[in-house]
């Protein structure tokens, strides 16, 4: 289509007046995109892009025209010479926290604090809980590119302390590095935030992702203790167990097999197909790794028939036990 479009004896003013207007007044669901499809007609139609820029200028700012706005102004970003022009149109159409935090990030971008400081006061005062996290990020951020690093460290920590978790941690971890601070409490002040966010399973057996944040801590600064006496009396994420068990069966073999049964068993009690599988790839996987540990893999081989005593009313995993394990069941 636009190729036909293209090919019309139509003028340069014609052609624009038509793509503008099936911009925001679809004839059709289908109809194809005048920004996407169009794109090879209109970028050298400066008609079309003076009734883009004009429709903005004549438009009211707010909800009902959001949509509206940011379509018209598509195509003036894609046409934009420079940053400035971006920020230009893009100062335009913000009328929401988003839009406001999209400018800051480009002024700090180009070290435009001062700029970026104005917008941001802008996007705390339509800010949504959630989108005030965003806006303290970008205040970090704005520290930042002000040399005020200490308020910079200061406000970082305490968004983690805030939202604490192992991921947040890993980035804050990262700014410590990149802009070499000084902190001899840092790790200790970290080990405790993931403590306390620690939530025992509920009564279903589900396990929160933070829950497990702080064995991933521990395995992270190889603090191998620590992470097992954590995990001994706690429920824990079967991917963080295995990794933890991985990490400790050269030193400990017997406790890691002991971590690969609990993850087995977790996967029997979902009763279904898929579990039981799950349940016989960590069996394998950790009868692999105690191949050359003989004593602690006849001890194995006895748990082995234990779960098969254990779940034999479970017929679909006593089968599979019993086709794997024919000597043990």
């Amino acid at each position: 289509m636009p190729m036909i479009l293209n090919r019309l004896e139509w003028s340069e003013e014609e052609k624009a007046q038509w793509m503008f207007e099936r911009m925001t007044h679809h004839e059709f669901d289908v109809y194809p995109s005048i920004e996407t499809d169009f794109a090879i007609v209109w970028r050298s139609n400066p008609t079309f892009l003076h009734l883009c820029r004009k429709a903005i200028e004549n438009t009211p700012l707010n909800r009902e025209n959001a949509w509206d706005l940011k379509t018209w102004a598509a195509p003036l970003l894609a046409m934009a010479a420079d940053w400035h022009e971006v920020i230009a149109i893009k100062q335009k159409i913000a009328w929401r926290c988003d839009d406001f935090l999209d400018i800051v990030q480009l002024y700090l971008e180009h070290q435009e604090p001062h700029q970026a400081e104005f917008w941001l006061a802008k996007a705390k005062k339509h800010a949504t809980p959630y989108e005030k996290q965003q806006c303290e990020q970008l205040q970090v951020n704005l520290y930042l590119c002000l040399g005020q690093m200490t308020q910079a460290w200061q406000l970082a920590n305490r968004l983690f302390t805030e939202n604490p978790s192992f991921d947040s941690y890993q980035k804050l971890s990262a700014f410590k590095t990149t802009h070499q601070i000084e902190d001899a409490e840092f790790l200790a002040r970290i080990e405790q935030s993931l403590i306390a966010c620690y939530q025992p399973a509920d009564a279903r057996g589900f396990i929160s992702r933070n829950s497990s944040d702080v064995v991933e801590f521990y395995i992270e600064q190889q603090a191998w203790k620590k992470a097992c006496d954590w995990v001994a009396n706690r429920a824990t994420e079967s991917q963080v167990l295995l990794r933890l068990a991985d990490h400790i069966i050269a030193n400990q073999p017997q406790i890691s097999l002991q971590y690969y049964l609990r993850v087995a068993r977790a996967s029997i009690e979902q009763t279904s197909n898929q579990g039981y599988q799950n349940a016989i790839h960590h069996l394998q996987r950790i009868e692999r790794l105690l191949a050359k540990n003989p004593t602690v893999l006849a001890d194995f081989y006895l748990e082995i028939t234990a779960l098969a005593e254990a779940y034999k009313r479970k017929r679909n995993m006593h089968n599979l036990l019993k086709k794997h394990y024919p000597k043990q069941v």
